[in-house]
Parts: structure tokens; C-alpha cells; sequence
């Protein structure tokens, strides 16, 4: 069963025990969001129970958040930027997350803690400790069982972002966020076990293999 309006795919299958919880991140253009869909479409036509869902948002709460964030017309300051993104976590890991893994699901999460801690630490200069401590908070210190990272180069990303036919936020509209960014995330994985990095300047069919395969090996 598919909830489209609220991002969420629920499929009742095989499961995996303690569920296995899996976040994609990366900067817009390396085609995390698509990645995140083939993936679980993939695992689920190998007989898994999934759910796909994502941040901001994924509960109706985290929507509405959503929604507030990325209107321009009321541009939150970084401060409260950064505590409306903890909030929708907050509810996300408690109404959605942990309960999807209570029931032995796979959950894919097209981003969560870590894009925070790139995005309001490295590109907004918010305090990188308290981003931490308010999402371990947020979260009752649930972790992600592995992280795929879909690494990109910010002229690639940007070049990504100028083809799409909708508005941008402040995050792609240059350069320069997009290579803050993309420092921030290589820092803050780089010799993380937890964490596949994948190539996304190859084509989604390439990236979507080579990430099915480490996973596998996994499950």
C-alpha cells in the first residue's frame, strides 16, 4: 500500500529481524531522492517489508513543517531552521521510524541527522556539538544501520539542479552552499564504517547496482 501525498511506501513482506534502518545523503543533484525510490522498489521485488520515507517530512506533522520551512515568503532564521528540521525528525523517528523497525521492516530515509549536521553546521556556521546533541535528543538515539553517501561534484549537482523545472531553495542557488556542503558531508563521513559512499556522476542504473550489492552483502 502507497501513501504518495505523504511520501510514505509501506509493503508487507519479508522481514528483517530487528529491522534494518538505512538513511541516503548527499546534496541535491547527486540523485539521492531517485535512488532512494529504486532502492526500495528493488528490495521489495526481492520479497522485503519496506517503508520509504523522508526529512523533512514523512508523518503529516513533518509535511506541515516541511511546508513552513521551504516557503520564501517566511524564511526562518538558521536557529529556527535548524529546530523545525529537529522537530520533524523528532516526530518522524517516533511515530514512523521506530515503529517500522519494531516490525522488523527495512526503512529507507531519504536523508536525516547527518544532512543537519552538513547543512545548518557547515553551510548555515551553527554550532556543530549542539546539532549533534539536539538530534541524538530528537531521535532517543536511534542510528542508522548503514549510511549510503551519493558523492557528486558541485558542478555536476548544480548542472542537475538547473535542469530541474522547479524552484530552488537557498541550498542549490550557487556554487558555493553546494561545495560547503559537500566538504561538510566528506569531513564527517570520511572513515565512518557505517557509511557507502557511491559515485553519482555514474547513470542512476550503475549507482542503484553497486549500492544493491554492498547491501546485499550486508543482509
Amino acid at each position: 500500500m502507497c501513501h504518495f501525498d505523504c511520501y510514505v511506501c509501506v509493503s508487507v513482506m519479508k522481514k528483517i529481524k530487528n529491522g534494518f534502518l538505512i538513511c541516503i545523503e548527499g546534496v541535491d543533484g547527486s540523485g539521492k531522492s531517485l535512488f532512494a525510490k529504486a532502492l526500495n522498489q528493488k528490495l521489495i521485488s526481492h520479497g522485503y517489508a519496506t517503508l520509504l520515507t523522508r526529512e523533512p517530512g514523512g508523518t503529516e506533522l513533518g509535511e506541515r513543517i516541511r511546508e513552513l520551512l521551504f516557503d520564501k515568503k517566511t524564511p526562518p532564521c538558521p536557529k529556527a531552521e535548524f529546530l523545525l528540521f529537529a522537530a520533524s525528525r523528532a516526530q518522524h523517528c517516533h511515530s514512523l521510524i521506530a515503529p517500522a523497525l519494531a516490525e522488523n521492516k527495512i526503512v529507507i530515509s531519504d536523508r536525516m541527522a547527518d544532512s543537519s549536521v552538513v547543512y545548518q553546521g557547515y553551510v548555515r556556521e551553527l554550532s556543530l556539538d549542539l546539532i549533534r546533541s539536539v538530534n541524538v535528543w530528537a531521535m532517543n538515539e536511534l542510528k542508522p544501520s548503514i549510511i549510503f553517501y551519493l558523492k557528486v561534484d558541485p558542478h555536476t549537482a548544480l548542472n542537475r539542479i538547473s535542469q530541474r523545472a522547479i524552484e530552488r531553495c537557498d541550498f542549490e542557488d550557487s556554487i558555493s552552499p553546494l561545495e560547503k556542503a559537500i566538504c561538510g558531508f566528506n569531513t564527517i563521513f570520511s572513515g565512518n564504517d557505517t557509511v557507502i559512499t557511491l559515485d553519482a556522476t555514474q547513470s542512476p542504473e550503475e549507482v542503484l547496482a553497486q549500492g544493491m550489492q554492498a547491501l546485499e552483502a550486508l543482509l
